[in-house]
């Protein structure tokens, strides 16, 4: 009798446990909408852009959010950025500061950092994301367009139903942008989780306009 009460009282410290563990992990997945979608580029004095992404969860809790960005160049080295969006995440909204010391010069890559913060609600959960994209960035010059992959290791600090842990991702990605579209480019982003993030793939347009000329199609 009493070895069956002892058996029982361990399952039900094990089920608690898993419980508990399922908890943690379907918050932090759920809070599934960080992405990079930049290089070392920065805007000139009167330029302005915006873009617009699909991102596609692909590991576990799968499915989809949808952003808008806005930016504007703070100086020649520092450029700001806002955004919203929605879907999985009910809704996210969020602002950096992205600065490049090192340009993209000749055989020499950009270098530079991106930090902010991000705020994202999924039903009654909310996350406050303090973020920092380091990047590093280089064009290309082609017979088809130019083409600008980059890399990042986002690394934040993330708070959440009174929790508080280090997401960390490997990002990969690359800007395209055709001859006859000197005013639009297409951007391509893939996401791999290091720790207590997620896997992911983004799809973005972006429109880089021009205070004096507007949107320029050569």
């Amino acid at each position: 009798m009493l070895e069956t009460s002892t058996s029982k009282t361990a399952d039900f410290r094990w089920l608690k446990t898993l419980a508990l563990v399922c908890s943690i992990t379907s918050a932090a997945s759920a809070f599934a909408f960080y992405s990079t979608v930049d290089d070392g580029y920065i805007l000139k004095e009167g330029q302005y852009r915006v873009t617009g992404t699909g991102q596609m969860i692909t590991s576990e809790g799968a499915g989809g959010n949808a952003t808008g960005r806005f930016t504007h160049p703070w100086n020649d080295e520092i450029q700001i950025e806002a955004l919203a969006g929605f879907g999985d995440v009910d809704f996210q909204a969020g602002a950096f500061a992205k600065w490049v010391p090192i340009p993209d010069y000749e055989n020499q890559p950009a270098i530079g950092v991106k930090i902010g913060a991000l705020y994202g609600t999924v039903e009654s959960l909310s996350e406050v994301s303090f973020r920092v994209h380091p990047l590093i960035s280089k064009a290309f010059e082609s017979d088809i367009g130019t083409f600008t992959p980059y890399g990042s290791i986002p690394i934040g600090m993330r708070f959440y139903d009174s929790k508080i842990d280090i997401p960390t991702q490997l990002v990969a990605g690359s800007f395209y942008k055709h001859p006859e579209l000197s005013s639009v480019s297409f951007a391509l982003e893939l996401g791999f989780e290091l720790n207590k993030a997620f896997n992911y793939v983004t799809l973005g347009v972006v429109l880089d306009i021009d205070e004096a000329e507007g949107v320029t199609f050569r």
